[in-house]
């Protein structure tokens, strides 16, 4: 997944993709997000997609929820956007 994720960015997204200002955090933040749930919302039929909830401590961006497995069954991985290098960490 992280070298999927990472030549998409790579070969497709361009400067001005993340808005006027790609120094300001909040544009480019905005535009990964709506890449990552554009992938996620794919499996619908099978997983719960969630955005910009709260979540223990903080708030995450994005969740895939599988339905019908058990929990003990389910690895959870995280990801993060540097630039366009996707960042990809089993939890």
């Amino acid at each position: 997944m992280n070298h999927y994720m990472n030549k998409i960015a790579l070969t497709t997204f361009r400067y001005f993709d993340t808005g006027n200002h790609p120094s300001s955090l909040e544009k480019p933040e905005r535009f990964y997000h709506g890449f990552v749930l554009g992938l996620l919302v794919d499996k619908a039929s099978t997983h719960l997609v969630k955005s910009n909830r709260e979540s223990g401590f903080g708030r995450y961006d994005a969740d895939l929820l599988a339905k019908g497995i058990p929990a003990e069954n389910i690895l959870k991985y995280g990801f993060a956007f540097e630039g366009k290098q996707c960042l990809i960490k089993k939890a």
